[in-house]
This record gives structure tokens, sequence and C-alpha cells, in this order.
């Protein structure tokens, strides 16, 4: 059965685990972001780590303890008011931006010289770039759908993108006006193991299925982890376009022109 919403793979497709901050190996130094009321700490997280034994706490004696972490706090009191507000957008997808930016806002605030009360923020180099915390970097193919990109394109169209591995991982995205109006695993079973293989067959059948043209990219998943890695991808992007790393079905000029212009001009 498809799911309109199809949120575990589309959490692995575009949210993928970040392998630089979850490497065994290394000291978890990545941010530390804290919902506190109050100096209390009510909820802590970072990436790949276990933070509960804090709750409870005081932020004074973690932000002693860390002392060589980044530590972002926000009050219950802002919190709250964003999960309210953001209970009035239509679905999940836009809920999380919309917690995001209100993240985003904070921490732009609590860096400046006019920090709210009860609110702080213990900056590190590593922890900004081009003026964004890479805790919030969106997705680089869901940021360029939602810019200038929808300026440009149909007014209603597919992506279907498959990374190529062992095991091999699809999703099918609907976007019209901009805006993410599904996102699954589309079910091909009707269409047969071989013709499944085939990404002409495949483009075609979810484009006839829907109604709408539909852009098929193909790509190994260790690139496409490598890209969501990085926080500008559109040079690796245009390099593999012109290596056929990356494999564009149909080839549209256009499709194929804006993710060219972005590795080449940044736009």
């Amino acid at each position: 059965m498809e799911l309109t919403y199809d949120w575990r793979s589309f959490q692995s497709m575009f949210y993928p685990r970040r392998r630089s901050l979850v490497r065994q190996s290394a000291e978890p130094a990545g941010p530390v972001l804290v919902i506190r009321e109050e100096d209390v700490i009510i909820s802590a997280f970072a990436e790949s780590e276990d933070l509960s034994d804090w709750i409870g706490a005081r932020f004074e004696e973690m932000a002693a303890e860390l002392s060589h972490r980044e530590l972002v706090s926000f009050a219950r009191a802002d919190v709250d008011e964003w999960m309210v507000d953001m209970l009035g957008l239509p679905h999940f997808q836009d809920q999380m931006e919309f917690l995001r930016s209100k993240a985003e806002e904070a921490l732009a605030s609590k860096r400046g010289p006019n920090a709210p009360a009860g609110t702080m923020a213990r900056t590190d180099v590593h922890a900004v770039s081009n003026g964004r915390d890479p805790l919030y970097r969106p997705h680089f193919l869901l940021s360029a759908i939602q810019g200038w990109w929808k300026k440009v394109l149909p007014s209603a169209y597919g992506i279907f993108i498959r990374l190529e591995g062992q095991p091999s991982e699809d999703l099918f995205i609907l976007v019209r006006r901009g805006r993410l109006e599904l996102f699954h695993k589309s079910d091909l079973s009707s269409m047969g193991a071989e013709r499944c293989r085939q990404p002409e067959d495949v483009v075609k059948y979810l484009s006839e299925k829907h109604m709408v043209p539909v852009q098929g990219v193909f790509v190994a998943a260790r690139d496409w982890l490598d890209w969501s890695d990085s926080p500008n991808p559109w040079g690796k992007i245009a390099s593999g376009l012109q290596t056929d790393r990356v494999k564009l079905v149909p080839l549209r000029w256009d499709f194929l022109g804006l993710m060219t212009l972005r590795g080449v001009f940044g736009l």
C-alpha cells in the first residue's frame, strides 16, 4: 500500500544520519541543543548521543562539564509557542521547516547583542558556516525545489529518485507550486520485476499514473550520501552529470540546466 506521506523513506532519503557526527571512534563534538525552564534542563539532544542523564540538571553544570562543546538553549515558553503555531500548517514537512526556521531565528538573536532573556548560545567557529548553523542545514534538493526553481519548472511535476546500491532505495515526490504534495516509495509491483529495473519504463509509468511530467534521477547511494553531507554539493553534482555518474531520465535540458547552473554559478 502506498502512503501519501512516507515519513520513514523521506527521512532516510533527505536527512540521512550525518557521517561526520556519528563516527564511533571520534570524541563527540557536535552542538548540544537544550530546552530549559529557567536554569533547569527539561530536554537535551545531540546527534548520536544519549543525554537523558542531564534532564533535571542545571544548565550551568552542563556548561561547565561540556566546556569544549557548543551549547544552544531554548526557553521552554518559546518552544511551547512554536509548537502551538505550527499546528496550523498542513503537514509534518511544513511543521518541521517552521520549527527549523524559528530555531534559526532564535540562534541568530542569541548570537547578537540583543539576546532574549532566558536564552543563550555558546558558539564555536566550527558551528557556523555561511551564516547558518550546520545542524539546521536544509537538504540541497528540497532547498532548490522550494526556492527559485519553482519560478522556472512547471507548476506540477514529479521527481523519482533511485539510489543504486545494495539494496537500492527509491522515493517519488510530487511537487505542486513549489510545495511537496506527496512523497512515498511507489508501488511498482504491477510493472513486473524486469520493467522495474528499467529507468525509462519506471518514469513513464509514474508520469502516466500521476498525470504530471516526471524527472528520474538515478545515482549511486554513496554519491547521494556524500552530497547530503556537504554544505554545497552542487559542484560535485555538476561533475557527476558530466561524467555520467548521475543519470537523468528523461534528459530534460531545463532540469539539467538548473542543476548545472547551481554547480557552476551557485544559482
